[in-house]
């Protein structure tokens, strides 16, 4: 009787349990942990394809109060940003291979210099603003 009693309320409290927590609404897209907002930047472009030449691009944003978070040149840090004021209306981070730019509130410019690799680069800007990040891919094709 008192084995039968304990199943009973371990299956009632795994039920609970399940049943408790839920998905989020939008199934197209995953929750970001701790972003209520996940496009409160709200980038005009996400990913990027530059020349192999050099290129550049200007991203508008929605948002005024979002600050650099990273910069990745294949897949690993590139810059040390404590050298930066990254909450700044503007400032520049300039490396041999990339420059970005806030040129204001609103207005981000990335630049690359010329691919002479036989490999395409990829950067990586992430952007935060509280909990939310969002991120530009650059991929930069290989020399021809």
């Amino acid at each position: 009787m008192i084995e039968t009693t304990k199943n009973t309320i371990f299956a009632i409290g795994t039920l609970l349990l399940l049943f408790s927590c839920s998905n989020n609404d939008d199934n197209t897209k995953p929750a970001i942990l701790g972003c209520n907002m996940p496009n409160i930047i709200d980038l005009s472009e996400n990913e990027v394809q530059f020349k192999s030449e050099g290129d550049s691009v200007t991203i508008t944003t929605g948002s005024q109060n979002w600050s650099l978070s990273e910069i990745q040149l294949e897949g690993k840090p590139q810059y040390n940003l404590a050298k930066v004021d990254v909450i700044a209306p503007t400032f520049i981070v300039q490396d041999s291979v990339f420059t970005v730019e806030r040129r204001d509130r609103n207005e981000l410019y990335i630049k690359m210099s010329e691919n002479k690799t036989d490999e395409n680069r990829k950067l990586l800007i992430t952007l935060q603003q509280g909990n939310c990040f969002d991120g530009i891919r650059v991929e930069q094709v290989k020399k021809s």
